[in-house]
């Protein structure tokens, strides 16, 4: 590992994984709503003043009021530290036949993302079940993004009976990290670049890529320049152990150890961690991740990652472009989403176009495992799954050309997530998955508008299982 990470990967005392899960409609909770952007916000304007390759002062000072103008008043739309749902309470019908359900008293927003919005409460059929084990998701953000960047993605799966742990990467890739050692001192992780860093030992590089789709191997001398494509590899290093981080903590969360980590939360949060106990499906957890969040689990389902804790299916949302290269050795369920933009921009990607190195990753697991989708969401762009769209929809449809209602673009990420969660526990294909191929290449200029089928309307699926 290269100094710079090296340093920050010692120092570092804790994991930052919030934990998105369902909880009664009668809870309360003693705890003000988390803010969309953390506190203190001039930590975040310098970080993504640094991303800008703008910072100074000024620059700082302009970026913290622009934040304060956009998301200044934003919380995320969820109760903070209060116990896992669990079947003895009131306001919930427990009909396994009646789909999706919400609850008879208290809040019923299922989705929405404002400055007014309530926490959601929607948990999908079959949730009340007593001693009901939850599936789990490990969620991997991209670049620029943080902890709260896909709060609603996390938390309506949440609300559907899914418990996921939001990693926030702590490898440079976001705007600002606040790193407490056991000493209670504090350090600040901003944005990292290979000019910040030397390799501090001699070191094969193929140590570093293993899981991806490159094979190449060459030595580093100690104290050379980092390249980008080094760069990447060393921040995807240190996310894998993040991920293996956060699922030892899950597996001590499911053994009853939630008071031990409770002493450990540096936010004086978690007291209800030991209703988790016995509570989470381990043999159903999901590795998923947006742009170099999705590069992040493809390498994470690679058989040779985690071999005494698999993950049971994975879920890419668009692939990174230009954060290394992309396994395709993968035995589970996996879904690949694409947004529009990201499949219809034309990208060569190690010497082939970035589309046909994804569809052939989706081709080749279904020719020997059977169970595999590459899909592109119409009328979608790159954030859509994100909540900024969400917080200021008019301002990113006009800067990322967006066509499709931003509400309804997160839920299709949301539903779709969801059927393959299903489909790992259950084997039964939902509404998007039991489609068959409509097109293997994707045309970004052909509208689809109108049609009678609504699928179409909304999806291109370019690989599907064959039965």
């Amino acid at each position: 590992m290269s100094e710079g990470l090296k340093v920050v990967f010692k120092h570092t005392k804790q994991y930052v994984s919030p934990l998105y899960y369902p909880t009664n409609p009668s809870e309360q909770s003693t705890h003000p709503r988390h803010p969309w952007v953390p506190k203190p916000m001039s930590l975040y304007a310098e970080g993504y003043a640094r991303f800008a390759r703008m910072s100074n002062y000024v620059i700082a000072s302009m970026f913290q009021f622009g934040l304060w103008m956009l998301t200044g008043s934003t919380e995320i739309a969820a109760l903070v530290d209060v116990p896992l749902f669990s079947s003895d309470s009131s306001g919930y019908r427990d009909d396994p036949h009646d789909g999706p359900q919400e609850p008879t008293d208290g809040p019923k927003s299922r989705s929405g993302f404002t400055r007014t919005n309530e926490p959601i409460h929607v948990v999908r059929s079959g949730a009340g079940a007593a001693n009901r084990k939850f599936p789990v998701v490990v969620f991997s953000h991209g670049m620029a993004s943080s902890r709260t960047s896909y709060s609603h993605y996390c938390g309506s799966l949440a609300s559907r009976g899914v418990i996921v742990a939001a990693i926030e990467h702590l490898d440079g890739s976001g705007p600002a990290s606040v790193v407490n050692s056991a000493s209670g001192a504090k350090r600040i992780v901003y944005p990292i670049v290979p000019s910040d860093l030397r390799f501090d030992v001699p070191r094969d590089t193929n140590e570093a890529t293993a899981g991806s789709a490159s094979g190449t191997s060459a030595t580093t001398d100690a104290g050379a320049k980092v390249s980008m494509e080094a760069f990447k590899e060393e921040q995807l290093s240190m996310r894998l152990a993040e991920v293996g981080a956060t699922i030892q903590i899950l597996h001590g969360l499911n053994k009853g150890d939630g008071s031990d980590l409770q002493t450990s939360n540096f936010l004086n949060e978690g007291t209800h961690l030991a209703t988790f106990s016995n509570r989470l499906d381990l043999s159903n957890i999901t590795m998923a991740g947006h742009s170099f969040g999705a590069t992040l689990a493809l390498r994470a389902l690679h058989p040779s990652r985690f071999p005494t804790l698999p993950f049971s299916a994975g879920i890419a949302l668009d692939p990174g472009k230009s954060s290394g290269p992309l396994n395709g050795d993968i035995k589970v369920p996996l879904l690949i989403v694409h947004s529009q933009s990201w499949s219809a921009t034309h990208t060569i990607f190690h010497g082939r176009p970035h589309f046909e190195v994804v569809r052939e990753i989706a081709e080749k697991l279904n020719r020997s495992r059977g169970n595999s989708w590459f899909m592109t969401s119409r009328g979608t762009t790159h954030p859509s799954v994100t909540d900024a769209p969400l917080i200021e929809p008019g301002l990113l449809n006009w800067t990322t050309g967006s066509s499709v209602d931003v509400k309804e673009g997160v839920e299709r990420y949301v539903d779709v997530s969801e059927e393959l969660l299903e489909l790992a526990g259950s084997e039964k294909k939902g509404e998007v998955l039991r489609e068959e191929v409509m097109d293997r290449e994707f045309d970004g200029k052909r509208v689809v508008k109108g049609v009678e089928d609504r699928l179409e309307e909304a999806w291109c699926v370019h690989v599907a299982p064959q039965n």
